[in-house]
């Protein structure tokens, strides 16, 4: 055996969240919007499915956020560990997108929102409701952190009103 970390994937049979939230270029699909193949079941090209398709998992199946009964059908939001960094020292962010319209606002993905802060992590959020709507959730008590690191790295926070 090797040193490589076996990962445990979470069976995703059933679930379709991630055929919507998801962009699939091969396809043309856009992100927030339905998959043409997608059905009650599943895929229905899923023999012969897109790359992208394929290979993707979401950090629930690969057993990085939630709980079992936390899948992304179940509370509304697809999340994906992301490895984009300000520092070296920085800890993963998770990026949410909201599986339906409204998702983010109901007790499920509040509540799987609020344990994720809760040990730490930074949670982009992504809804669309109309226009697409991202924003940056940290804890209150992280702000002063935050605050350090974007001086000590000249980097800044660019606020814009559209």
């Amino acid at each position: 055996m090797g040193d490589e970390a076996e990962v445990s994937i979470r069976s995703c049979e059933g679930c379709t969240a991630c055929c919507y939230t998801h962009a699939v270029g091969e396809i043309q699909k856009w992100e927030f919007s339905t998959c043409a193949s997608c059905n009650e079941t599943g895929c229905g090209i899923y023999a012969s499915r897109p790359r992208a398709c394929g290979s993707y998992f979401c950090a629930w199946a690969v057993n990085d956020i939630g709980n079992d009964d936390e899948r992304p059908d179940k509370v509304g939001v697809v999340c994906n560990t992301l490895f984009t960094r300000f520092t070296a020292d920085d800890p993963p962010s998770i990026l949410m997108l909201e599986a339906w319209p409204g998702a983010l606002d109901e007790g499920p993905a509040q509540a799987l929102l609020a344990r994720i802060l809760a040990d730490g992590t930074s949670v982009r959020t992504g809804t669309r409701d109309g226009s697409p709507r991202w924003k940056y959730h940290v804890l209150k008590q992280t702000m002063e952190t935050f605050g350090q690191m974007l001086e000590e790295n000249n980097l800044k926070v660019v606020w814009h009103d559209i």
